[in-house]
């Protein structure tokens, strides 16, 4: 590999093994990677026989807290700078409150452990590992007076224990022949109480509940032996340890970089160049590159990928600096060469020492990289981006305004993304004569500011709706001066038009510059953009920047500008956005809103298509209302969101359903439809956004990994605000394989989110176990909910037909719509909606927020 700019450093070379027949390898689709198993004794005792000292010695201080997965995990590790950040993690993890600096369980955990150390001879004993697993007792009794029936006992008192109950006795007791005091604990067909008696007692013969009345604290042994007899069966949780994150361990394991000695080696060799400088640091590039004959295929449809996963580790004076992981997904067609792998970190000059570890995900095939680097101190500054650039342009756009002497208001536009819950809204103004600022959300004036600096801290709500927001400025006199606005969660769509200037002005008139923004999918471009004063067209713009200047008539009293902007090629799709000049900002819109339902009808299990409108009844909160909108659509195009489970659960499976979805795709969509997928496992992640590139789709689903936990609620809510601004025919259709286990939303919000959206959801439950009722029951009513249907298979060979209902009832549907009764108030509650038909069953959507 050529060197970029400054040339290779340093190398490191792995020997080349033999593959045999290439040209078989390469034909044939590797086994999905599954978890290593559990170490047995032997290889356990091994490496804690090679362990260092202190690392040893640190598993003996947490083993009563740590999980076997945890522990297996830990002693795979090959470094010192591994095992110490795996330390680090494991104390986060656990943290209760990870809002402080501080780390409240590991401080309380140290504690007892030198209070265990103190009181008791080993860690091992029962009476430590209670100690370090449920915290200090209430109250304890160290009876050592009531030989005559017992050995010496310690009765430890907890109020309340997670998992156990309330009013807990544990009850210890000293062996004849020990040294050490045992937790008691009685079994089921024997009480197991003459393990408790001493020797005084045998020879006596002494039994039966004298003691309560003999013995000092006589009734607190009856009450400790009474809790054992009564709770048999929770003594199997009381060693149970603490609850944590589940998935710590492998997702430690997925990012660091540990030789797999079994695996076939993947032959490469890295070269390092330092390009530029960013900032204080320099840009580290790390290329390395691997022969395809030595890594396997991935077949989706036709569709061959290659799957790589490079994972890195950069220690600095023996720690771990930094680790990092890649996904490279090539296509497996026309690879004539070697795949190159190259990623680019930023580190301070110094030394440092990198490991690389390369995956063929579709293979078992491996590779380990290492090096040291001596990172130089670069004057060249690093190339900025494509979207730096605009950024910057913007900015430089920006400051142009603050200082040209103009009164002018901005809002800072919040970050991408969903927005939630509260959101600080920052604004600037520029020039003089600004006595306060209105804030208007959705048309509704929610605050007024007489002092700077003009910020608003605003509550968008637990689910991601789409809000306007506005700003206004006036003087003293309450004129006018000048305003911004701008809309919140406009969805994933990336075709999308903007008017930058002017938004909100004073009197408008005269020539007035109008500047455009247009956002294009990937490999799109503009054709054309039309600006409109009122209904007339003014100019056709062909090239960027979309800049004219528009003469706006002298004495109007409202109007508006609009852009319409035209994409290339056979369809020709268009995308608008008007901005209204000498509006009074105090104007609230009084909206009409039409409900529409989408609804198919089935009869024998197909689809219905040669109803008439009186066949259709509409009640809203039980009383019909009249249909204003009746459409039959057939063939339009289809607007598809897939969301795909990749949460480690879905591993053994994850090859089929990626093949599954594929075909799915390619099935279904035609050249006007498009799709976006999404991956979900502990997050939901847009693995590509709308497009009608089959070969993309495919690309995307064979990069999913299937890893980490089910963020299933979070998933359908961020898939379903993908959908925001989006029109036409559409829905989502969701694959997964069990409940939710780490989503910040809840069901109830997800699904109150779902009727807002207002589009079929179709559910694929995979291999969910009738038992769980409540898994099924959830992902069913989702679909009721919103007019689509919910299946549940257990392989994915059941999936083919699945796919064709959905297609048939998407391809086939009534439009009815209507207007709500007059009293109903727009931003209402939910209103139930039922839809009943004439011959046939009918599926719509349940009902609608106002």
């Amino acid at each position: 590999m050529a060197a970029l700019c400054l040339g290779v450093v340093s190398s490191a070379t792995i020997a080349p093994r033999s593959f045999g027949d290439e040209s078989n390898l390469k034909q044939k689709t590797g086994p999905q990677k599954s978890p290593p198993p559990l170490l047995s004794r032997s290889e356990r005792r091994e490496k804690l026989r090679l362990l260092p000292e202190k690392y040893h010695q640190w598993l003996e201080e947490v083993e009563p807290i740590i999980t076997p997965a945890e522990t297996d995990s830990f002693l795979r590790l090959e470094s010192d700078a591994q095992r110490d950040f795996f330390i680090e993690q494991f104390w986060i993890v656990r943290d209760t409150d990870p809002r402080t600096a501080r780390n409240e369980y590991e401080e309380e955990y140290r504690e007892l452990l030198q209070e265990a150390r103190n009181k008791f001879r080993y860690l091992s004993s029962d009476r430590a590992k209670i100690l370090l697993i449920h915290g200090r007792p209430a109250e304890t009794w160290d009876i050592r007076t009531c030989d005559q029936y017992f050995q010496p006992l310690d009765i430890w008192y907890y109020p309340y224990l997670e998992g156990i109950g309330s009013d807990v006795l544990f009850l210890f007791y000293l062996p004849r022949i020990g040294a050490d005091y045992r937790l008691w604990i009685p079994m089921f067909g024997r009480d197991g109480i003459e393990d408790l008696r001493s020797l005084d007692a045998e020879h006596r013969g002494g039994g039966g509940m004298g003691f309560q009345r003999e013995c000092t604290k006589g009734e607190i042994i009856g009450a400790a032996i009474g809790w054992g007899l009564s709770n048999r069966d929770r003594f199997t949780r009381i060693y149970e340890r603490p609850e944590v994150d589940v998935e710590f361990a492998a997702r430690t394991m997925r990012t660091t970089v540990i030789l797999n000695p079994d695996a076939p080696v993947i032959d490469s060799k890295l070269e390092v160049e330092y390009p530029a400088r960013r900032g204080t640091r320099t840009v580290v590039r790390l290329n390395t590159d691997i022969d395809p004959a030595e890594v396997n295929v991935k077949d989706l449809g036709g569709n061959l990928f290659y799957n790589i996963d490079l994972i890195g580790e950069v220690i600095r004076n023996g720690s771990l600096f930094e680790n990092f992981r890649y996904r490279f997904d090539y296509p497996g067609e026309g690879v004539t060469s070697r795949i190159p792998l190259s990623v680019e970190r930023f580190l301070r000059p110094g030394t440092y020492t990198v490991r690389l570890k390369i995956i063929d995900i579709n293979g078992a095939g491996e590779g380990i990289l290492e090096s040291v680097l001596e990172v130089p101190e670069v004057k060249e500054e690093v190339e900025l981006t494509a979207d730096q650039r605009t950024s910057a342009r913007k900015l430089d756009e920006l400051q142009q305004q603050l200082f040209s002497g103009d009164v002018s208001l901005r809002i800072l536009p919040p970050a991408e993304g969903i927005l939630t819950g509260l959101l600080q809204i920052d604004t600037v103004v520029s020039g003089e004569g600004v006595d306060h600022v209105e804030f208007w959300l959705d048309d509704r004036k929610i605050m007024t500011k007489r002092e700077p600096p003009y910020t608003l801290e605003l509550d968008l709500g637990p689910v991601p709706l789409t809000r306007r927001l506005k700003v206004v400025g006036y003087d003293a006199n309450d004129d006018l001066l000048a305003g911004d606005e701008i809309v919140l969660n406009t969805g994933i769509d990336p075709y999308r038009v903007h008017i930058e200037s002017p938004r909100i002005t004073a009197r408008a008139s005269g020539p007035m510059r109008m500047a455009v923004d247009v956002e294009t999918p990937r490999g799109r471009s503009v054709a054309s953009v039309e600006l409109y004063v009122n209904e007339d067209r003014v100019a056709t713009l062909y090239d960027r920047p979309f800049v004219h200047i528009v003469d706006v008539p002298e004495g109007l009293d409202f109007g508006y500008l609009r852009a319409v902007a035209t994409l290339d090629g056979e369809n020709g799709e268009k995308a608008e956005d008007v901005v209204f000049l000498n509006r009074p900002p105090n104007l609230t819109e009084i909206e009409v809103h039409l409900v529409e339902l989408p609804a198919t009808v089935l009869r024998n299990g197909r689809p219905v298509h040669d109803l008439p409108k009186e066949a259709f009844t509409i009640y809203d909160e039980g009383s019909p209302v009249e249909i204003a909108k009746f459409e039959y659509v057939r063939d339009v195009p289809l607007s598809i969101g897939l969301a795909v489970d990749s949460s480690a659960s879905m591993e053994a499976r994850m090859n089929e359903t990626q093949t599954a979805a594929a075909g799915f795709l390619r099935s279904v969509l035609r050249p006007r439809d498009r799709a976006f997928l999404i991956g979900f496992s502990s997050v939901p992640v847009i693995a590509t956004n709308f497009t009608s590139d089959q070969q993309e789709l495919a690309r995307s689903l064979a990069s999913l990994r299937a890893e980490g936990p089910t963020a299933l609620h979070d998933a359908i809510v961020y898939a379903l605000y993908s959908f925001q601004g989006v029109g036409g025919q559409k829905a989502l259709v969701v694959l997964s394989d069990g409940a939710d286990t780490s989503s910040k939303f809840e069901y109830s919000q997800m699904l109150e989110y779902a009727r807002r959206s207002a589009l079929p959801v179709y559910v694929i439950g995979i291999g969910i176990p009738i038992v769980e009722r409540d898994s099924r029951g959830k992902l069913a009513g989702l679909a009721s909910a919103t007019g689509g249907r919910a299946w549940f298979i257990e392989g994915i060979e059941e999936i083919e037909s699945i796919y064709r209902d959905i297609e048939r009832e998407l391809r086939s549907q009534y439009i009815l719509g209507f207007y709500p009764p007059d009293e109903v108030e727009s931003g209402g509650p939910w209103r139930h909606v039922r839809v009943a038909v004439e011959g046939g069953e009918v599926r719509s959507i349940q009902g609608y927020y106002p």
